[in-house]
């Protein structure tokens, strides 16, 4: 069961460099970094509360990083599906958001396969302590 803490923790860590990357090649694009001086990106307005729910949604793989190796087998097996669950959605909708960069697709095929192997995880841990508990 430690193993998909560690396994865990670390697709954690894993994704979360390639959100920030993603973002920070974003900015060194030039006609997307003339966007957000002005506040609107694609036609998406960049203001306080934009900012707040962005964070929001990059604190969960952050909080991830370190629940992954704290919570209880279970917990941590739902907590890591519902995560992974809510992260997958989130990148597959901003995919149809604006125009799709060949940079932001790499890294979004990258992340979404990551999210995915940490649902695929936490439901076969789940599903193993399902069986443990029948067997026992």
């Amino acid at each position: 069961m430690k193993d998909n803490k560690v396994l865990l923790s670390t697709l954690w860590v894993f994704v979360t460099f390639n959100y920030l990357y993603c973002d920070l090649i974003g900015l060194m694009d030039s006609s997307l970094l003339t966007q957000y001086l002005t506040g609107n990106v694609e036609g998406l307005v960049i203001d306080e509360a934009f900012l707040l729910y962005a964070g929001i949604l990059m604190e969960i793989p952050i909080a991830m990083i370190l629940l992954s190796r704290l919570l209880k087998e279970r917990v941590n097996a739902w907590f890591n599906v519902v995560a992974g669950f809510i992260k997958t959605i989130v990148m597959m909708f901003t995919l149809f958001i604006g125009n799709t960069t060949q940079y932001y697709l790499f890294f979004s095929l990258i992340e979404i396969s990551t999210t995915l192997y940490i649902i695929f995880i936490g439901v076969k841990w789940l599903r193993s302590m399902r069986s443990f508990e029948v067997n026992s």
